[in-house]
């Protein structure tokens, strides 16, 4: 039994995604195998499927709206939203790491598409990853990282989330991608005219 016939949806969306593709048949083919039997991104093979993935289709969305090919690779990170906690988003990096070349954020409940940027290619968006920003933040080998943002002076850009370090006790400190220990009041205050 193939695919296709064990999952109708997957008939179904090959058959649109052949007609929108123009017949790029073998690529239609290639993204929905990928799609149905990992949902993720082909070319995010190093994100770990589970819940907190966004859909193939909004994936597929970013990429057209930011014109690369499924041959240019992504990253998936979940960033829960400070200020609004029910509007976490998934930043989407495409670019091999240390040249990021578009970026993307997806809403993490209705999959929607809500920011992109192409960039040049010449560094990494996330800077910081989770081991570095617990070692910046000294809360221990123990201590949790998260990935979160709040329009602030900290971070006016969902592109450059901070990490948030919790340590023993719930001890918090927030590290931003340029490697600084960053106040929390830097969180919730935005920049004052002057």
């Amino acid at each position: 039994m193939q695919g296709s016939e064990r999952n109708p949806v997957l008939n179904n969306s090959m058959k649109v995604l052949s007609v929108v593709l123009s017949g790029s048949i073998l690529a239609v083919l290639a993204l929905g195998i990928c799609s149905w039997w990992m949902a993720v991104d082909c070319r995010a093979q190093d994100v770990p499927q589970s819940m907190n993935q966004p859909p193939p289709s909004s994936v597929f969305a970013a990429r057209t709206r930011l014109g690369l090919n499924d041959s240019v690779p992504a990253r998936v990170y979940r960033v829960r939203r400070l200020d609004a906690p029910a509007e976490a988003y998934h930043l989407i990096i495409f670019g091999p790491t240390g040249g990021t070349v578009g970026v993307a954020t997806i809403h993490a409940t209705t999959g929607a598409l809500q920011n992109s940027a192409r960039l040049p290619g010449t560094q990494e968006q996330l800077e910081v990853d989770a081991n570095e920003a617990k070692s910046i933040a000294g809360l221990g080998d123990d201590a949790s990282a998260e990935l979160v943002w709040a329009p602030s002076r900290a971070s006016r850009s969902p592109f450059l989330p901070l990490w948030e370090v919790r340590g023993a006790n719930d001890t918090i400190r927030y590290v931003d991608q340029q490697r600084r220990i960053v106040p929390p009041t830097d969180l919730t205050e935005t920049e004052r005219p002057e």
